[in-house]
């Protein structure tokens, strides 16, 4: 299992630094950004690390790294905010750091397998194919 687990993140680790991004700070995001949030309030994390890019995909699911990277699931208290011309602020409810999509960033916590129902709004089709990060701290690059 911990082998699974550390061949899983070493392999998002290194795509996340090959892949082409695909909004950078000069692009506009063209779909309201779907922030989902741990329905549990907590003071621990995971603590594994992944580096990438902060992006919303064409379906609005924030992601890292990639389009094809793992929905982030934001800790409880994490808030989205609409800064207007396509840009949105994300607001880290652990350590209260923010994030403009289509940042750099590092993002604590660790990757899950299985879609939760423990969050808000629920986890929709089109956001549920890649995985799951259940974010902790965050920083940005």
């Amino acid at each position: 299992m911990k082998i699974q687990l550390l061949a899983s993140l070493t392999a998002f680790s290194l795509t996340s630094c090959m892949v082409k991004p695909t909004i950078t700070n000069h692009e506009e995001v063209s779909i309201q950004p779907i922030l989902i949030t741990s329905n549990t309030k907590s003071n621990i994390s995971m603590m594994a690390s992944a580096h990438g890019k902060l992006i919303a995909d064409k379906n609005g699911c924030i992601r890292l790294g990639d389009e094809k990277g793992p929905l982030i699931i934001w800790p409880y208290g994490s808030k989205l905010v609409n800064l207007g011309h396509g840009k949105f602020k994300i607001t880290n409810g652990f350590t209260n750091q923010s994030a403009v999509i289509g940042e750099q960033i590092s993002l604590g916590g660790g990757l899950y397998e299985v879609k939760s129902t423990q969050v808000t709004p629920s986890i929709s089709k089109a956001c549920a194919d890649y995985g799951y990060w259940l974010a902790g701290p965050m920083e940005v690059k």
